[in-house]
């Protein structure tokens, strides 16, 4: 990851999560990560890399449950943090 590059707090506060933020924030939790990847895969985010979709971020779907959308967000941020 690049020194330049936003911090995970900095970058939600931005909302580079684009038009993902608000079903996001309005989904209900727990949220198993294959049930995000199934209900909004094709919601685009912004990466260093460029835009990819919520699929693609999570190519490799972990048996991960969240208990919020900070979590959820958070670990999105991470995961995109890591691609660079």
């Amino acid at each position: 990851m690049s020194d330049n590059w936003p911090s995970v707090e900095d970058r939600a506060e931005s909302g580079e999560l684009g038009d993902f933020e608000e079903p996001l924030e309005e989904q209900d939790y727990p949220l198993a990560e294959d049930e995000l990847v199934s209900e909004y895969g094709e919601y685009e985010v912004e990466s260093g890399d460029g835009t990819q979709s919520i699929e693609e971020v999570f190519s490799s779907v972990d048996e991960k449950t969240y208990n919020s959308a900070d979590e959820a967000r958070d670990d999105i941020l991470n995961k995109l943090n890591r691609q660079e």
